[in-house]
C-alpha cells in the first residue's frame, strides 16, 4: 500500500467517525426533555411566538389601589406573560415536589398540582383545565412570604382551540403585595385579545 493510498484510507475514517460522532450528538441535543407536570413553558412559548407574529391588540384594564384604567394597545407577549412564565413547575430543581390529581366534571378533565411540602415553592396550586383533549385555561396560584413582605397573586389564561391549537383568548393577574411598615397594594390587570 502506498503513502497516497494509506492517508486516503485514514482521511476516510476520521471522515467516518466525525460523522457517526456529530450524529449521535445531535441526537443527544435534539432528544425532547420529558416534563413531569404539565408543559407549560411550551404552551407559553408557542403563544408568546404565535401572537407576536399576529401582533394583536389587547382591551386592558387595570386597577391599582382602586384607581382603574382601560384601554385598547399593542403589547409585548413575552413581558405581558412573564407572571405565567414564573409558574412553571418543571424547572429541575422542583422534580418531585408536586402532586397531581385527576378530576373529570362536566365534560371537563381538570388536572390540579399541588406541593407536598407548600412552605418554599412559590406555586401552591397549578390547575390545567382540558375538554376533548384540547387546552381551555390554565390556572396558577403563586405566594411568597419572608419577613419583609407578602405577595399572592392569581393569574388565569383562557383559550380557544382553533384548528386543533389552543388560542390564547383572555388573560388575568390579580394580586396583593404587603410590604412591612407600607399599606397592602392590590392589583388587577384582565387582558382580552382582540383578533381581526
Amino acid at each position: 500500500m502506498n503513502t497516497r493510498s494509506s492517508l486516503s484510507l485514514v482521511w476516510t475514517v476520521l471522515a467516518i467517525i466525525a460523522f457517526g460522532w456529530s450524529c449521535q450528538e445531535r441526537q443527544l441535543q435534539e432528544a425532547p426533555v420529558m416534563k413531569q407536570y404539565y408543559d407549560l413553558d411550551s404552551v407559553l412559548e408557542y403563544q408568546i411566538t404565535w401572537l407576536d407574529s399576529l401582533k394583536p391588540q389587547v382591551k386592558k384594564l387595570v386597577i391599582l389601589d382602586g384607581q382603574e384604567e382601560e384601554r385598547i394597545d399593542t403589547v409585548r407577549w413575552d413581558r405581558e406573560l412573564i407572571f405565567f412564565e414564573e409558574s412553571d413547575i418543571n424547572r429541575p430543581f422542583l422534580r418531585g415536589s408536586y402532586d397531581a390529581q385527576e378530576i373529570t366534571e362536566n365534560g371537563f378533565r381538570k388536572i390540579v398540582y399541588s406541593p407536598k411540602d407548600p412552605s418554599d415553592l412559590g406555586v401552591v396550586r397549578l390547575a390545567v383545565y382540558l375538554k376533548s383533549g384540547y387546552l381551555q385555561k390554565i390556572e396558577c396560584v403563586f405566594e411568597e412570604r419572608n419577613l419583609l413582605y407578602t405577595n399572592s397573586r392569581i393569574a388565569t389564561m383562557s383559550f380557544s382551540e382553533v384548528g386543533g391549537i389552543p388560542r390564547l383568548t383572555n388573560y388575568q393577574l390579580e394580586g396583593r403585595q404587603k410590604v412591612i411598615l407600607k399599606d397592602p397594594i392590590e392589583y388587577l390587570v384582565k387582558g382580552e385579545v382582540l383578533y381581526l
